[in-house]
């Protein structure tokens, strides 16, 4: 799912640091994620995945929002389902269906 999302510019490929060395990707397991994390002496930087992307201001983990996309995807877009499958407000049903709807 990543590289679908890299595919369509929803994710960056590379990050790069202050210092303009890419900073590697590593897998996140506290939120089911991965971030950027540099760790060489002279900067240890650590940005979420989702640093400059559509989802940055999101806090939904990615394994819901790929659920989301999923049932998105397959025309499954019913309020009352996607807020039980998914156990979103009605609110944040609305706001990431007009989200989809943009891209």
């Amino acid at each position: 799912m990543l590289t679908w999302f890299r595919k369509y510019g929803l994710l960056a490929n590379v990050m790069r640091c202050t210092c303009r060395e890419l900073i590697p990707e590593g897998p996140y397991p506290r939120h089911m994620s991965y971030i950027w994390r540099r760790t060489v002496a002279c900067c240890k930087k650590t940005c979420s995945i989702r640093h400059g992307s559509f989802f940055e201001a999101s806090n939904i983990l990615f394994p819901i929002m790929f659920k989301f996309l999923y049932y998105w995807s397959e025309d499954l877009q019913a309020h009352m389902f996607l807020e039980k499958q998914l156990d979103w407000s009605p609110n944040t049903v609305v706001d990431w269906k007009n989200f989809m709807r943009d891209v």
